[in-house]
């Protein structure tokens, strides 16, 4: 904030599990859970805004699709390796892995969802 035309704060939580659902490994279920809140979010510039999209969340619409001053978000994978092998010295797998994602951004604390 000191010497800055913006002040404004940025609290995170974030949560990861990786549980094997079998001895061998093959089945996987990946967990992700992620909540941040921007405080003064008016006087961020936009790029620091929290946004959800892209690859890594809400994988369904494009690269930060939404962008406000919060985000929640909850991410559930079962991974299911179906062919593993090793090709010319590669290591190679194929995996199955239907996946939920779940995430909102919003405007002020108590519109959470």
């Amino acid at each position: 904030v000191l010497g800055s035309t913006h002040g404004f704060q940025r609290y995170g939580f974030e949560a990861k599990g990786f549980y094997p659902l079998r001895r061998d490994g093959r089945v996987l279920l990946a967990l992700h859970a992620g909540l941040d809140y921007m405080g003064n979010g008016a006087s961020a510039p936009f790029y620091e805004l929290n946004t959800v999209g892209g690859i890594s969340s809400l994988r369904g619409y494009g690269r930060n699709r939404f962008t406000d001053n919060h985000r929640a978000l909850i991410q559930a994978e079962l991974r299911n390796r179906v062919y593993g092998s090793e090709i010319f010295g590669v290591k190679t797998q194929i995996e199955v892995t239907p996946f939920l994602d779940f995430g909102k951004v919003f405007h002020k604390g108590s519109e959470f969802p």
